[in-house]
């Protein structure tokens, strides 16, 4: 390696072939990149051109399969856009089945109870009438009779003994 450092230039051999490169670095602020250009600068041009084609290959052969995966990811994502439409579709329907077997239900047990409630009532006032009627009769019995009862009574009982003395009279007369 030769430096010139007048003019800022490195002169350097590549392989076995004799070959200059002139080019200007700066060597003071990056020792790296020094480093880096001694380790490219060393090698021979075949070989460069070999290592480009193998990294070209394996970029192309990463890109195809990214490529072939995301087009693969595309088909199955649209598959499963379509059998999940089909299982909506088809839970859609049974929804409505459903909801319809549920509206028929609702109604079968609204009439049954509706015919029950109906019956129950029923059942209570015949019940609640019996009971009033017992207990109206109980009242009745238990309560004096009123002027107006006694009257109609005496009334009653003056027919009867009216009649009575009708008959008696003539039962006596045909004897």
């Amino acid at each position: 390696m030769k430096t010139s450092p007048a003019k800022g230039l490195f002169v350097q051999r590549l392989g076995c072939y004799p070959v200059t490169v002139e080019m200007r670095v700066r060597f003071s602020h990056r020792p790296q990149l020094s480093l880096f250009i001694d380790i490219l600068f060393n090698l021979n041009t075949n070989k460069i051109m070999e290592i480009l084609y193998i990294g070209l290959g394996i970029l192309s052969s990463i890109i195809i399969f990214l490529l072939g995966y995301s087009a693969n990811g595309v088909f199955n994502g649209k598959k499963q856009i379509t059998e999940l439409r089909e299982r909506i579709h088809t839970l859609d329907m049974n929804l409505g089945n459903i909801e319809e077997h549920i509206h028929i239900r609702i109604n079968s047990e609204y009439k049954e109870l509706q015919s029950n409630i109906d019956e129950v009532e029923r059942d209570v006032i015949s019940l609640l009438d019996s009971r009033l009627d017992k207990l109206e009769n109980k009242l009745i019995t238990k309560i004096p009779p009123t002027n107006d009862e006694v009257l109609s009574r005496m009334e009653d009982v003056v027919e009867q003994i009216k009649n009575l003395k009708q008959e008696f009279l003539t039962l006596r007369e045909n004897l």
